[in-house]
C-alpha cells in the first residue's frame, strides 16, 4: 500500500471542515442553540428585535418552509422556539425590524419550472404573535439585500426570475407605501448589506453570468434619495455572505469565494471606513452561505442557519488581537491492519488576526508515531496540514495511546493535547469495504465523455461487488444535462463544495478528475486497503406500475461509530439512461442518480452503537409522469415533487452508503438486493429454514451466522439472553431466496448463554451462541 497515495487523500478529506476548537479569545462563539431543523436551514428570512433573534420561512434541503421561530438571547438554554407560521411558504426573503414589528417581503416561491417572486410583504407583531398584509414591494424580486436606516427600509438588487436588477426600493412602515430611489451601480443578486449610521453597504453579489463579484457600493441617504458610490472591491469575489455592523464597522462573513475555488467560505473581513480598506477579520468556526445578513443590536452580531451551519453564532469584537488556534478535529484515529503503515492529517489553522506560532512535539517513547513539523508559523485566516504518520510494523493486534502536543501564542490555548488512538486490526475483525464512487458529470461537458470512459477502463481490473457508483448530472456547462436536478446540484456544490466537472469522489476523499492522468487504478487501491468497521446490508423493491420503491438498511457496527454527524445516504439511480443526449458526443449514461431518500441531506442517524445497531426504511413514490427536460436550467429542471424522469422503472438500482457529513469521511457502502416487490406475504415455513451454526462459536468478540431462505419475505434476526429478552437486532427487513450469513457482535456482551433468532410472522427458530470473554 503506499503510504504517500494515502496521504494525498487525507489531506483532502482534512480540508473539508475545520472544526472551531478556541474559547474565550476567539471572537466568535457557539451560543449553545441549534437552529430548530435536522438540516441546515438557508435563504431564510433572519432579525433582530429586542433581544431575541428570528427566523421566517427559508430551505431546509430542497423544501421552501413557512415555518418561523424565536431565540431569546437572556435565556438560549431554552432554544429556539417555535411561533406562529407565515400565512405562505418562501424563501430566499428579507427580514427587518422597524418600530417593534418586523417586515418580510422580497421572498420567492417555486413555480412549475422555475422561482417566482412572492408578492408580500407580512408584518409581523411579537406582542401578538400575529401577522398583518401590508403592501408588497412595486417591482417585486427575490435573492435582494436589504437595510433600516431612520425607520425606513431600503430594499437593494435582487431577481426577478429572469433578469437582475440594479433597483432601490424604499418602504416606511409608517405610511405603508413603497417608493423607488436612485439606482445602484451594479445589477446583482445574492448580495449582502448593512447599515451604519446614514449609509448602506452593499458588497457583492452575483449578476447572470458570473459565479461573484467583488464589487461595494456605499449609499448614502438623503432627504428624498439614494447616492451612491462604489467604494474599495471586496477582497474576493462572491455572493451569499453575511454582512452587519457592531460598534460603528462594517464585517462581511462566510458566502461564496470564487476566486479560491471555495462554494462556501468561513472568512470574515472587516471594512475601514476611514481608509476604505479591507482587513482580515476573525474567521468564522463553520463554513457558511446563505445565512442572511449578520443582525443585532450593534454591541455583538450573530450569525444563524445557512447551508453549511446548524449552530447560532455570536461575534464580539475585541481590543485586543489574537492568534487563534483551530484544529481539523479534536482527536487523531487512525486503524491500519497488522504490519501495515498510514499517515493522517491534522489540519491546523490560525482564525485570529495575528501570526500563530505553533511548536510540536510527541511523547518519545511512542516510537509508531511520528510527526513531520516541530514548528510552524502560521499567517491570520490560513492553515497548515500536520502529517503524522503511524508504522504498526511488528505490532500486535490492539489499540495504542498517545498524543500530540501544541504550544502556542493563543492565550486560550498555550498548551494544547491532541489525543492520537492508533487501532491495529487482524484482516478477519473487519467488514468488508466497498468503496463510494460519486461522479459529477454532465452530457454538455466535452471532457467528461473521456473521463467517463477512462473511469469505466480502470473498473473493468476490479470485482463490481468492490465498489459503488453514483452519478450526479449537472446544470453547467453551457444548459447543462436534462437530467440535473436541484439534488444532485446540492451534493456538488453545497456538500463537497465542487466547482468544476467532471470530478470524482472516492470515499468522499479522492477529489480529482476521473480522467486519463488524473484517475488510475492506484488511485482505487490505495481506497481498497482502508479499513471499514461498519457492516452494511440493504433490500430493495420496485414496483413500475406504481412507481414506488422500498428501500431497507441495517447497520452492523464492528466498533462504536460516536459522530454526532454520522449520515446515512441512499441514493435511487437508473442503471442506464439515453435520452439525455446533448452536446458533448455521449449516447447512454450509467448510475444516473434520479432521488436520494428522502433527499441529498440523508438521514442523522447519531452514533451508531454496538449494542444498538439500526434499521432504517424508506418509502418513496415517483410523483407524476415522465418528462424530458430541454436542459438542465433552473427553469426547466425536473419538478420532483410534481414529476419525474424515469426512463424505466424496471432499470433502477440503490446504493446505500454512511458518511460523516462534516469530515466527509465514508464509513462504507453498499450494493441494495434488489427483491420482488410482492414481498408483504410472511416465509411460509420459517422452519424450513436451514440455520447453520454460529462460527466461531463459543465466542469472545464476533461470530457469523449461516441461513437459507426458502422464499422472499420478510424476516427478523435477533440475539436474544436467557430470559428471551432482545439484546440486539442483527437484521430486519426483507430477505431472497438464497444463502446469507449474519455478522454477530458480542465484543461487549457479558459472558453466558444467548440465541440467534430468525422471525417470520408467528414462526420462530433459532441457534445457541454461547459468549466467553
Amino acid at each position: 500500500m503506499s503510504v504517500f497515495t494515502l496521504a494525498k487523500r487525507a489531506v483532502l478529506m482534512a480540508l473539508v471542515l475545520v472544526l472551531w476548537t478556541s474559547a474565550s479569545n476567539a471572537q466568535w462563539s457557539d451560543v449553545g442553540a441549534n437552529i430548530p431543523t435536522t438540516n441546515p436551514t438557508y435563504q431564510a428570512g433572519t432579525a433582530y428585535l429586542d433581544g431575541k433573534l428570528y427566523m421566517f420561512g427559508g430551505l431546509t434541503g430542497s423544501t421552501v418552509t413557512n415555518t418561523a421561530y424565536c431565540l431569546d438571547l437572556s435565556n438560549t438554554g431554552a432554544g429556539w422556539k417555535a411561533i406562529k407560521s407565515m400565512p405562505a411558504s418562501m424563501c430566499n426573503c428579507c427580514a427587518q425590524a422597524v418600530n417593534g414589528k418586523i417586515y418580510i417581503f422580497a421572498g420567492a416561491v417555486p413555480g412549475s419550472s422555475s422561482w417566482t417572486p412572492k408578492a408580500v410583504n407580512y408584518e409581523y407583531d411579537p406582542s401578538t404573535n400575529t401577522y398583518a398584509s401590508k403592501t408588497p414591494m412595486t417591482k417585486s424580486a427575490f435573492w435582494c439585500s436589504s437595510a433600516v436606516v431612520n425607520g425606513k427600509i431600503y430594499c437593494m438588487n435582487g431577481f426577478t426570475g429572469s433578469a437582475v436588477l440594479t433597483s432601490c426600493q424604499m418602504y416606511d412602515p409608517s405610511t405603508d407605501k413603497w417608493s423607488t430611489q436612485n439606482n445602484t451601480l451594479v445589477g446583482c443578486a445574492l448580495g449582502t448589506a448593512t447599515s451604519i449610521g446614514n449609509y448602506i453597504y452593499v458588497i457583492g453579489g452575483q449578476t447572470t453570468s458570473s459565479s461573484g463579484i467583488q464589487t461595494a457600493m456605499r449609499g448614502t441617504v438623503g432627504a428624498t434619495n439614494v447616492s451612491w458610490a462604489q467604494i474599495s472591491d471586496f477582497p474576493a469575489p462572491g455572493f451569499g455572505a453575511s454582512a452587519g455592523s457592531i460598534g460603528g464597522n462594517l464585517y462581511v462573513a462566510g458566502g461564496s469565494n470564487a476566486s479560491t475555488g471555495e462554494s462556501m467560505t468561513n472568512k470574515c473581513y472587516v471594512y475601514d471606513t476611514t481608509n476604505d480598506a479591507w482587513n482580515v477579520s476573525y474567521t468564522m468556526p463553520d463554513y457558511n452561505l446563505l445565512a442572511g445578513p449578520m443582525v443585532g443590536d450593534g454591541s455583538a452580531g450573530y450569525i444563524f442557519s445557512g447551508e453549511g451551519n446548524l449552530r447560532t453564532l455570536k461575534y464580539v469584537p475585541s481590543p485586543t488581537p489574537v492568534a487563534v488556534l483551530a484544529l481539523s478535529q479534536a482527536a487523531v484515529y487512525d486503524s491500519i491492519y497488522v504490519d501495515d503503515a498510514n499517515m493522517k492529517t491534522l489540519t491546523i489553522s490560525n482564525y485570529g488576526v495575528v501570526p500563530l506560532t505553533l511548536d510540536v512535539s510527541t511523547p518519545t517513547a511512542d516510537e509508531w508515531l511520528t510527526v513531520t513539523t516541530l514548528s510552524k508559523t502560521i499567517q491570520p485566516g490560513a492553515s497548515f496540514n500536520m502529517e503524522a504518520y503511524f508504522d504498526g510494523t511488528g505490532m500486535k493486534v490492539g489499540t495504542y495511546n498517545s498524543s500530540i502536543t501544541l504550544a502556542t501564542n493563543d492565550p486560550s490555548n498555550m498548551n494544547v493535547t491532541v489525543p492520537v488512538v492508533f487501532n491495529i486490526y487482524d484482516v478477519n475483525g473487519t467488514a468488508k469495504r466497498v468503496n463510494l464512487l460519486e461522479v459529477f458529470t454532465s452530457s454538455t461537458c466535452p471532457p467528461c465523455k473521456p473521463g467517463n470512459e477512462n473511469l469505466a477502463a480502470v473498473l473493468t481490473s476490479f470485482d463490481e461487488a468492490t465498489y459503488a457508483i453514483v452519478k450526479y448530472q449537472q446544470n453547467y456547462p453551457g444548459v447543462g444535462d436534462p437530467y440535473s436536478t436541484v439534488e444532485s446540484q446540492n451534493r456538488h456544490t453545497g456538500f463537497y463544495g465542487i466547482n468544476s466537472i467532471p470530478r470524482l469522489e472516492i470515499d468522499g476523499g479522492f477529489n480529482n478528475s476521473p480522467g486519463t492522468g488524473s484517475f488510475s487504478e492506484t488511485d482505487l487501491l490505495s481506497s481498497e486497503p482502508i479499513i471499514s468497521l461498519m457492516n452494511m446490508s440493504s433490500t430493495y423493491s420496485v414496483d413500475p406500475a406504481s412507481q414506488h420503491v422500498e428501500v431497507s438498511v441495517n447497520l452492523n457496527p464492528i466498533s462504536d461509530h460516536v459522530s454526532p454527524n454520522n449520515t446515512l445516504y441512499v441514493a435511487v439511480c437508473e442503471k442506464t439512461t439515453d435520452k439525455n443526449v446533448m452536446t458533448n458526443l455521449e449516447t447512454s449514461f450509467e448510475h444516473v442518480m434520479k432521488k436520494m431518500l428522502p433527499d441529498e441531506n440523508g438521514t442523522k442517524t447519531g452514533p451508531v452503537l454496538v449494542s444498538n445497531p439500526p434499521t432504517k426504511t424508506f418509502s418513496y413514490t415517483f410523483p407524476g409522469s415522465y418528462r424530458l427536460p430541454t436542459n438542465g436550467q433552473s427553469n426547466n429542471i425536473i419538478n420532483l415533487a410534481t414529476e419525474n424522469s424515469v426512463e424505466d422503472f424496471n432499470n433502477l438500482e440503490v446504493v446505500v452508503w454512511m458518511q460523516d457529513s462534516k469530515t466527509k469521511q465514508v464509513f462504507n457502502a453498499t450494493h441494495s438486493v434488489q427483491i420482488p416487490a410482492s414481498v408483504d406475504v410472511d416465509i411460509a415455513n420459517i422452519n424450513a429454514l436451514q440455520l447453520g451454526d454460529c462460527k466461531p462459536n463459543p465466542t469472545n468478540t464476533f461470530g457469523t451466522l449461516q441461513y437459507f431462505t426458502p422464499s422472499n419475505g420478510k424476516i427478523s434476526i435477533d440475539l436474544v439472553d436467557i430470559t428471551g429478552t432482545t439484546v440486539r437486532t442483527l437484521f430486519s427487513g426483507f430477505q431472497s431466496v438464497g444463502a446469507h450469513d449474519v455478522f454477530v457482535n458480542t465484543s461487549n456482551l457479558a459472558s453466558g448463554m444467548y440465541q440467534v433468532v430468525v422471525r417470520s410472522g408467528n414462526s420462530s427458530v433459532a441457534k445457541p451462541v454461547v459468549v466467553t470473554h
